[in-house]
């Protein structure tokens, strides 16, 4: 009975696209300004992604909010912008501004997990 349930709920996640699928990928900081394939304009001092093409997902994930965790530090990011060069689905552009909240910006690039949230 308990494996059952824990079927249907896996079933019930999956349907309804809440199930937790945490990504991991490399990060690096991007010169934002102008504005993003969301539409949003990116100034530098807000907490921004840009995310790979198959993740944004013709936009269906803009405004959406990511958790992005990097050496026991964590920051909270807004979906505004995509990559459609990245090679893997983990790998963010993160804003000079949530990049600095993980790393020195000297850094040319980290490893990271990020999950929406």
């Amino acid at each position: 009975m308990v494996s059952m349930i824990s079927a249907i709920t896996a079933l019930a996640l999956t349907i309804t696209g809440t199930a937790s699928a945490a990504f991991t990928g490399h990060a690096q900081w991007y010169f934002t300004g102008g504005v993003g394939f969301c539409g949003f304009p990116l100034p530098a001092n807000k907490l921004v992604v840009a995310i790979a093409t198959p993740v944004y997902n013709k936009g269906v994930n803009c405004g959406r909010t990511a958790q992005v965790n990097f050496q026991g530090k964590s920051v909270n990011v807004t979906v505004y912008d995509q990559n459609n060069v990245f090679v893997n689905q983990g790998d963010i552009d993160l804003s000079q501004t949530a990049y600095s909240q993980l790393t020195s910006l000297d850094n040319d690039g980290i490893t990271v997990t990020w999950d929406f949230v």
